[in-house]
């Protein structure tokens, strides 16, 4: 299987089924195996911009409390 370089993450999945949608085909597939770098920032698309993730590393950020 072809696996991108420099790649954040990848997943090995296995095809369970095949939907038509009207002029569509959804594949429904079940992971495998997967891989994920433990550095590096994902890009993002959002309301038709790119952008990345805020660093969240400062352990005095509380934006975004649990």
């Amino acid at each position: 299987m072809p696996v991108l370089d420099d790649t954040l993450a990848w997943l090995l999945c296995r095809v369970v089924d095949r939907v038509v949608v009207g002029d569509h085909a959804v594949v429904l597939a079940e992971p495998e195996l997967l891989w994920h770098a433990d550095v590096g920032s994902p890009l993002l698309c959002h309301r038709g911009r790119y952008a990345g993730l805020a660093d969240t590393t400062d352990p005095g950020d509380r934006r975004c409390a649990a």
